[in-house]
């Protein structure tokens, strides 16, 4: 990426004063850009938000301010916008009058005029179910990927799909690492050859996080763990919010890896079979200091660009959005972009990415979060005319 990314279009923050979070960011065929996130309100709850904007980013409008119980925080999953024509998925989860949380599903079928809760989940009643990514299959079939708890405390990873635009779902894949160990389903992708790959992280007996894959064939009738990577023995690994394909129909899977000295930005490969997965990327911002890889596509001419976050522990670990990118399908890599909102500095201070999205006509927007000069987190946006996209789908959805 040669051009420079804009200055911030928009800086939002839900209630003035109070922090705001960018998790996920989508457009549609007319180039209509879609962000979904939360803020806290004066009585520091979360609200559910998806906002749009029809001119490039120039001004933005909240389509949806949700709760499922008033008073009860809700939040989008990250990567849990999907657009489809006119319609648009909102996945994430919301806390009930009993304090338990249900994984819902928020659905626009008119470019987000109305909305409606298109499903409320949970695994077992009563228990906690959390999040969810959202995906389609070449035949229009959807497939959400949830994190569910039974009765006896124990995780799931659970998907399922609907054959009709969400309005009955069924369950294709109830997975568990290990019987009872506690995991988290991050995210679902189809592949152009119809595979469905699942990614998440689970504990094993040591309590150490695994970065598994999961891959299901034939509309998820048969599943199989294609891949369960651990960083460094000892520490934890978790994939973060993309799996990709690109025009070769390999898939990739981002996140992150730790090795006890800070978190590693990691990207893996792996074939279109789910076979032969390598770790192709393994970049810190600053060595000894955390980072994680975000968003994953591929442009039309064959050039891969993964977006994340790094930290700079010279600087109080303030974080920095960063853009790294590959000319020859993963050897090597690049840092092309280094941002920062220099608006703070401080522990924990600095602009985190949320997530992205590439028009039809190429420009490019990503969703970050940043603090203000007071330590306040706002909503960002940036974008940058700068790519032709890939006929190839690279990921779905492309957060």
């Amino acid at each position: 990426m040669s051009q420079t990314w804009s200055t911030p279009l928009e800086t939002y923050q839900y209630v003035t004063g109070y922090n705001t979070y960018l998790q996920s960011m989508g457009s549609d065929s007319s180039g209509a850009l879609y962000v979904s996130g939360y803020g806290y309100d004066a009585n520091m709850t979360m609200h559910w938000l998806v906002q749009k904007s029809v001119n490039s980013g120039s001004t933005w409008v909240v389509l949806d301010d949700y709760q499922l119980s008033p008073g009860k925080n809700a939040m989008p999953s990250a990567a849990g916008l999907f657009v489809t024509g006119n319609n648009i998925f909102v996945t994430g989860q919301a806390t009930d009058t009993s304090g338990v949380l249900h994984s819902i599903i928020r659905q626009s079928t008119n470019a987000g005029l109305t909305w409606n809760t298109d499903n409320d989940y949970q695994y077992t009643i009563g228990q906690n179910s959390m999040g969810g990514q959202i995906a389609s299959g070449q035949t229009g079939t959807l497939y959400v990927l949830t994190t569910g708890v039974d009765g006896a405390k124990k995780y799931h990873a659970v998907v399922r799909s609907s054959s009709d635009a969400g309005t009955t779902w069924s369950v294709v894949d109830d997975f568990m690492y290990g019987g009872d160990n506690v995991l988290s389903a991050n995210e679902i992708a189809v592949s152009p050859q119809g595979e469905i790959f699942t990614a998440g992280s689970a504990e094993d007996a040591d309590g150490n996080n695994h970065w598994y894959v999961r891959m299901g064939s034939s509309n998820g009738s048969t599943w199989s763990t294609v891949d369960d990577f651990v960083y460094s023995a000892g520490f934890g690994s978790a994939p973060s919010t993309t799996i990709a394909f690109d025009s070769n129909a390999s898939v990739y899977v981002t996140g992150s890896g730790d090795d006890g000295f800070g978190s590693h930005w990691v990207v893996r490969k792996g074939e279109a079979t789910g076979a032969s997965w390598a770790t192709i990327d393994d970049y810190q911002y600053q060595t000894g200091a955390g980072s994680v890889a975000g968003g994953l596509f591929e442009d039309a001419q064959s050039n891969f660009y993964v977006f994340g976050t790094g930290q700079d522990q010279t600087k109080f670990n303030e974080m920095h959005f960063n853009v790294r990118k590959s000319s020859d399908m993963g050897s090597s890599w690049t840092t092309v972009e280094n941002y920062f909102y220099a608006a703070a500095s401080g522990t924990g201070q600095g602009t985190s990415f949320g997530g992205f999205t590439v028009t039809p006509t190429g420009s490019v927007y990503t969703a970050l979060s940043a603090t203000d000069g007071g330590g306040q987190w706002h909503g960002l946006i940036l974008s940058m005319p700068c790519v032709t996209p890939s006929p190839t789908p690279t990921a779905t959805p492309i957060n």
